[in-house]
């Protein structure tokens, strides 16, 4: 059937070749072609095609469109679902050469302009740009940013790579490339116009997760295909390049890397073009394996390939770092510095012709963070604060992971101890940033977590007295004073910049975490004899438990406060819970090597627990026959405050078999009655005459001599002589 010679439908033999339908009216009348051709690709992906062909849904309807797909084998049900949005829908023969299959659906498209999107991709929200730009275009291509995601996590990290997936029909370029194929622009004279859709974005997550089973796989049928191409072209660079790149991770990696960087050097057909990539790779892997040749792949990059944005980006961040290492400070600044130019200049288009065979790894904001960080870390130690904070100003916590929040807290901290640079915005800033559900309320929270975390190790007495030493400016722990009213870290930071009991009950009714409580500013206020838990703020027994357990860690002044807890008359349960909670973890954790304080805490112990027992238990309950029912602590808390009492009474043989009794039924506490024996040992011996001691051997004798059991030797107990060195013949049994 004849037809009009729309540009771009040119056969092979010159002829025009008619294949799309919507083309023609009902009536055999032509129909106004649209404006832009959709082509698509794909085989057996229902995991992502639904989500790629929804987000083509707006452009489609801002811009006259037609969606031509091309399913080259599917078996999992992608067919329906493409069946669901296509205009044009059609099988090919897959025969390992993707430029074929592009060109097969090129073949099919009567738009005006074509554009080319993968199955695992999806099209940004933001299309105003394409959609104003297409009806008035004036180039023959336009490149997009495709974002390279390395999980398939939401907003995880992802590496930004210029692409020209736009091409006007009318040039007549075609696909080449059996695997990462491309358009060679073969037609393409000097006037060839390229425009750079900054703002136009192609998620991609078809590279994530590579070190799984499926990327594994993926990764072979591409270095399969690669490298029958590279036996036809053994010279062409970008498959040398695109080896490479399939082969991070194997063991050859390094020699394909290695040979890809002499034919730069040779100067291969395409070395200009694709020499900063392969060098960027090289300055990537000494610098991750610490290689000695960094310092050589870092000049020679730099000396061959001096304006190539992925030399000024990327090979700079590696240089950046290393010089940071080596702790040449002005080195490390000079480099970020240099990056943030190339950056700007990269974002205001001026390196666009630049960046079409270039992948640069390092725009991406949070590899901007990075820089930013140890460039605010580089001025720090010049003792240049004032830069500093401008770096920190521009940090963006909303796009930080939890290690670069980390690092954030950490050059924060420098700033404020080191300075007397103004931080409360600073922290606020941060910290109201890190906390904002972006990209989920997952990450936000181990941001939060890792805030807190490096934050508190400022609260630390070890961190506080190294400062000291340093002569710092002010203590890093105050930098938080401004969280006051939003994290605990701000309550803590109250508490140990005041001494009176009325502020720092005020600032423990703060606390929402005590999990998350700096101990340090506990022990603080303990000290300063505050009511704890704080009335407004109760807290569950599990969190006193584990704040006394924290104490007991931090090796604190757990024992003091435990016996100072047990001097109160507890009047409400939660005080009493709160001291059974400090004596508890100082009887655990004591090493009774401290004779005065040993007794004392264990007399804390028995008063505590008896109170505690009496609270908490039914009375029914806590007697010899039924006692056997509470847990092994609580069991030699209530024998061991009646072997006090015994002792009390002055009955020392009580006292010893009470407390042997309550080791039987907690043996963990052995230490704790050796301890108290051995006490009791050297104060008998103390007091006790050799007339009595003498008795006390005649009346053992005596008792050996009658069997088990015997009646005479029941009465021989019960007799004053025997009662009179009892506790002789308990010591020694």
């Amino acid at each position: 059937m004849p037809g009009p010679p729309f540009p771009g439908l040119w056969g092979e033999s010159g002829n025009l070749r008619f294949s799309r339908p919507p083309c023609i009216g009902k009536e055999g009348s032509f129909v106004q072609k649209p404006l832009l051709s959709i082509g698509i690709i794909f085989k057996n992906e229902i995991r992502c095609l639904e989500r790629c062909l929804k987000s083509l849904q707006l452009l489609r309807e801002s811009v006259s469109c037609e969606l031509v797909m091309a399913d080259t084998g599917s078996t999992d049900g992608s067919r329906s679902v493409a069946e669901r949005y296509a205009d044009i829908l059609f099988d090919f023969p897959w025969i390992d050469d993707f430029a074929a299959a592009r060109n097969a659906v090129m073949e099919r498209c009567c738009g005006a302009w074509y554009l080319t999107v993968d199955a695992d991709e999806w099209l940004g929200q933001d299309i105003s740009e394409l959609a104003a730009w297409l009806p008035r275009a004036g180039e023959d291509a336009a490149s997009v940013i495709i974002r390279n995601y390395g999980s398939y996590k939401a907003g995880g990290r992802f590496a930004d790579v210029t692409a020209v997936r736009l091409l006007r029909m009318s040039t007549g370029e075609r696909y080449e490339g059996c695997i990462h194929e491309r358009w060679a622009f073969r037609n393409a004279g000097p006037d060839f116009l390229v425009r750079r859709l900054s703002a136009t974005i192609l998620h991609h997550d078809g590279y994530a997760d590579m070190e799984g089973a499926a990327g594994k796989e993926k990764r072979m049928r591409n270095l399969t295909l690669l490298r029958k191409e590279r036996e036809r072209k053994p010279d062409d660079l970008r498959i040398r390049l695109q080896i490479i790149e399939s082969s991070q991770g194997e063991s050859w990696y390094q020699e394909e890397l290695r040979q890809g960087v002499r034919m730069v050097e040779a100067k291969k057909p395409g070395w200009q073009s694709f020499g900063p990539s392969i060098l960027r790779y090289a300055v990537q892997d000494s610098s991750l394996r610490k290689r000695p040749e960094l310092e050589g792949d870092i000049r020679r990059a730099e000396h061959w390939f001096p304006d190539s944005p992925v030399i000024r980006l990327d090979v700079n961040y590696f240089a950046a770092f290393h010089d940071w290492e080596q702790k040449h400070y002005k080195d490390c600044i000079e480099r970020c510095e240099a990056y943030q130019q190339a950056l700007r200049q990269l974002r205001d288009g001026g390196s666009s012709n630049l960046r079409l065979n270039d992948a640069v790894m390092t725009e991406p904001p949070y590899w901007e963070m990075d820089m930013r960080l140890l460039l605010a870390n580089a001025y720090l130690e010049e003792n240049w604060p004032e830069p500093a904070k401008e770096q920190l100003e521009a940090v963006d916590g909303h796009i930080l992971d939890t290690a670069q929040t980390e690092n954030a807290v950490r050059t924060l901290q420098r700033l404020h101890s080191r300075s007397s640079q103004e931080t409360a915005d600073l922290v606020l800033k941060l910290y109201r940033e890190i906390c904002w559900a972006e990209p989920s309320r997952k990450d936000a929270e181990a941001r939060r977590q890792a805030f807190v975390r490096e934050g508190t190790m400022t609260f630390f007495p070890a961190f506080r007295k190294e400062e000291e030493q340093a002569g710092i400016c002010r203590p890093a722990y105050t930098l938080y004073l401004p969280l006051l009213e939003c994290c605990s870290l701000g309550a803590a930071a109250a508490i140990l910049e005041t001494g009176c009991r009325d502020e720092l009950e005020r600032c423990l009714g703060k606390v929402d975490r005590w999990e998350e409580f700096p101990i340090a500013a506990l022990e603080h206020a303990l000290g300063k004899g505050v009511c704890f838990p704080p009335p407004e703020n109760p807290l569950k027994v599990e969190e006193m438990d584990r704040l006394a357990e924290q104490m007991a860690r931090q090796n604190g002044p757990l024992a003091e406060l435990a016996i100072s807890a047990a001097r109160d008359n507890w009047e409400e349960l939660p005080p009493l819970a709160w001291a059974r909670a400090l004596v508890l973890a100082a009887v655990r954790h004591c090493t009774w090597a401290n004779v005065e304080q040993g007794i004392a805490l264990s007399r804390a112990f028995a008063k505590v627990e008896g109170a505690f027992l009496s609270a908490y238990y039914a009375r029914d309950l806590l007697c010899s026959e039924n006692i056997c029912l509470l847990p092994p602590l609580h069991r030699f808390g209530w024998y061991c405050g009646r072997a006090f009492w015994a002792m009390e009474a002055g009955d020392s043989a009580a006292y010893v078999r009470l407390l042997r009794e309550g080791l039987e039924n907690c043996p963990e506490q052995k230490l704790m009655v050796e301890f108290l024996l051995k006490q009791l040992e050297k104060s008998q011996c103390r007091q006790t005459s050799p007339e009595l001691l003498a008795l006390a051997e005649r009346v053992q004798a005596l008792l050996r001599t009658f069997p088990a059991g015997d009646p005479a030797a029941e009465a021989l107990k019960q007799s004053a002589a025997c009662r009179q060195v009892a506790y002789l013949i308990e010591r020694t049994e």
